[in-house]
C-alpha cells in the first residue's frame, strides 16, 4: 500500500502549512522549500511519516522504481534512501521485491544489477534483507500498455495480446485493473516518481 494510502500519509497529502515569518499565524500562500530551509514543516512531516511507514511495514515489501529516469533510478540521498530503507524492521520483513519499470517507448537507462539499482541491491544485502529485482514486472507493464497497445514495447506473446487491445478496456475497467494490481501487491511502495 503506498504511503499516501495509509492514514498518516493521507492526512498530510494535501496539506501545505507554514508559519508566518513575522507573526504567529500560518502562511497559506507559500512555504519554504528544502533549498530555503532544510527542516521546513512539510519536509519534516514527510520525513517523520516515512520513518513511521517503514517501522510499521511488514511482510513482502514492493519497491517500484523508474528505470527511464535520466537523473537516476534510485537516489542515494532521498526519502527512500534516507528515511525508509534504514528503518525497515528486518524481523518483520519477509523479503523485498524491486520492480524496475521502463517507460513505454522511453529509454532503458537502468535495470536490475546496474547503476543506482545495483547500489540499492547492495545496500539491501548489507542490511541482511532477502530481495529480488525484476525488470518491467509484467502486470504493471500490461497496465501501462493499455494506453500504448500498438507500441512495439507492448508486443507480448499472443496469449496476452488481448489484454492490450484498446477495444477491451474502458476507463472503468482500467481503474479496476489498477485497483486489483495495487491490492495484490500488499504493502507496496510506489516509487515511480523517485521519492
Amino acid at each position: 500500500m503506498p504511503l499516501h494510502d495509509v492514514l498518516y500519509g493521507r492526512m498530510g497529502a494535501l496539506l501545505s502549512w507554514c508559519r508566518q515569518q513575522n507573526g504567529s499565524g500560518l502562511d497559506y500562500q507559500s512555504c519554504p522549500t528544502s533549498k530555503d530551509c532544510e527542516d521546513n514543516a512539510v519536509d519534516s512531516f514527510w520525513k517523520r511519516v516515512s520513518v513511521q511507514y517503514s517501522v510499521d511495514s511488514s511482510g513482502v515489501i514492493y519497491i517500484m522504481l523508474n528505470g527511464s529516469e535520466p537523473s537516476g533510478t534510485y537516489f542515494k540521498k532521498g526519502f527512500l534512501a534516507d528515511y525508509e530503507i534504514p528503518y525497515l524492521q528486518k524481523d518483520k520483513i519477509t523479503r523485498i521485491e524491486i520492480w524496475v519499470m521502463h517507460e513505454i517507448g522511453g529509454p532503458n537507462l537502468e535495470s536490475c544489477g546496474e547503476g543506482s539499482v545495483k547500489i540499492l541491491e547492495e545496500r539491501l544485502q548489507e542490511l541482511g534483507f532477502q530481495y529480488s529485482c525484476i525488470n518491467d514486472y509484467l502486470p504493471v507493464k500490461l497496465l501501462k500498455c493499455v494506453d500504448h497497445s500498438t507500441h512495439p514495447d507492448c508486443a507480448l506473446k499472443s496469449q496476452v495480446n488481448i489484454l492490450t487491445q484498446p477495444c477491451c478496456f474502458s476507463k472503468t475497467t482500467r481503474l479496476t485493473l489498477y485497483r486489483t494490481l495495487m491490492s495484490s501487491v500488499g504493502a507496496a511502495r510506489w516509487c515511480s516518481i523517485n521519492a
